[in-house]
C-alpha cells in the first residue's frame, strides 16, 4: 500500500490531505492522456470500466452516476490505470480480486484523507448515506492495516 501512496502523491500535491474532486480527477486524466467517456448504452453493464484501445487509456463511466458514488467509480478506474495497465496484466481469479482491492484502496484514500478517518464515526455515516458508510469502512480498514 505504500506503493499506492507514492504513485498518487506524485500526481496530486495534497493527496491524503483533502478529499479529491472530479476537477482533480479530470486534471490527472488530462495530464496522463486518459480519455474519459460517458457511456449510458445498454452494452455498458458496469458502473465504470478501464481499458486501453490502441495504446490510448480510456475510462468509461455511466452518466447517471452522481455525487460520491460517481467520484468513487472515477477514482477506482483511475487506480486501475495507475496500478494495472491492461497491456501488462493477465488476470486470474486471484489476481483479479487483488486488483479490485487495490483500486478500491486507491479510491478510498483519494476521497477520504487520513485526518477524516480519525474524526468520523462509522455509525454516523450509516444515518446519512449507506454508500458513504461502505466507503468509510473500506478506508478505515486501509488506515488500520497500513497507517495510510
Amino acid at each position: 500500500m505504500i506503493f499506492i501512496a507514492e504513485v498518487f502523491s506524485h500526481l496530486v500535491k495534497d493527496w491524503n490531505c483533502r478529499p479529491l474532486s472530479e476537477k482533480d480527477f479530470n486534471k490527472i486524466c488530462k495530464k496522463l492522456g486518459i480519455l474519459v467517456i460517458e457511456d449510458g448504452s445498454d452494452d455498458m453493464k458496469r458502473k465504470g470500466l478501464y481499458t486501453e484501445d490502441e495504446g490510448v487509456p480510456i475510462i468509461f463511466i455511466r452518466p447517471e452516476l452522481t455525487g460520491l458514488e460517481r467520484l468513487w467509480v472515477l477514482f477506482h478506474e483511475l487506480g486501475h490505470h495507475l496500478l494495472h495497465a491492461p497491456a501488462t496484466c493477465f488476470f486470474s481469479e486471484g489476481t483479479q480480486h487483488k486488483a479490485e482491492h487495490e483500486a478500491s484502496v486507491f479510491a478510498s484514500i483519494a476521497l477520504i484523507p487520513e485526518q477524516y478517518v480519525r474524526q468520523l464515526y462509522l455509525w454516523d455515516l450509516y444515518e446519512v448515506d449507506e454508500f458513504a458508510a461502505k466507503l468509510f469502512d473500506i478506508r478505515l480498514e486501509v488506515y488500520e492495516a497500513y497507517g495510510v
